[in-house]
């Protein structure tokens, strides 16, 4: 299995540095990015599997490049942030974040946290394997039921399906089922 991604966002260069220190020490490949605008073209470029985001940054506000981040990746984003009021706790995690750790933070604690989202299922997979494999088990499930009562099975991508990719930025359905299954006719399994 090739090696975790992981993206440190922050203009302070010192807690960089530590953040870094403690995500290599998890043996993750690890880029930094000093504004937002950066941020966002390093991880589309670099497809992270985690994302350290503070949220006061030069150029634009944090909650806003977790917003859009949210929108074309499934990266866990860890907000490591001087904000520590409740209601910048909530808004973080209302936002997309998966957790968030309040300056000063303990670098032990950020790393128990990191490795924990990264032993959750489907880390180290890029977004397009996801969807594959999030699609394959639909399919497979509607056969498996299909195919209990012998029934002929016709499935084909609605509409929702096909924005709901869109969002995601794949453009074609092949893109998702590369290889694996013919979504455009399905027999019940024997």
């Amino acid at each position: 299995m090739s090696r975790h991604r992981a993206l440190v966002v922050d203009d302070d260069p010192d807690i960089a540095d530590l953040v870094v220190m403690v995500l290599e020490g998890l043996e993750m490949d690890v880029s930094v990015a000093t504004t937002g605008e950066e941020a966002l073209a390093l991880a589309r470029e670099r497809q992270p599997d985690l994302v350290t985001l503070d949220l006061t940054l030069p150029d634009v506000d944090g909650t806003e490049i977790c917003a859009q981040l949210r929108r074309f990746t499934d990266a866990y984003i860890v907000m490591i942030t001087g904000r520590d009021a409740e209601t910048d706790r909530l808004i973080g995690l209302e936002v997309g974040a998966d957790e968030y750790l309040a300056k000063p933070f303990s670098p032990r604690e950020l790393r128990a946290r990191a490795a924990a989202l990264l032993r959750r299922p489907g880390a180290g997979r890029s977004l397009t394997e996801r969807v594959q494999r999030s699609w394959e088990a639909r399919l497979i499930g509607a056969c498996e039921r299909r195919a209990a009562a012998a029934a002929d099975l016709s499935i084909t991508v609605s509409e929702v399906d096909r924005r709901r990719l869109a969002a995601m930025g794949v453009r074609d359905r092949v893109e998702v089922v590369e290889n694996s299954i013919d979504t455009e006719r399905l027999r019940p399994l024997p």
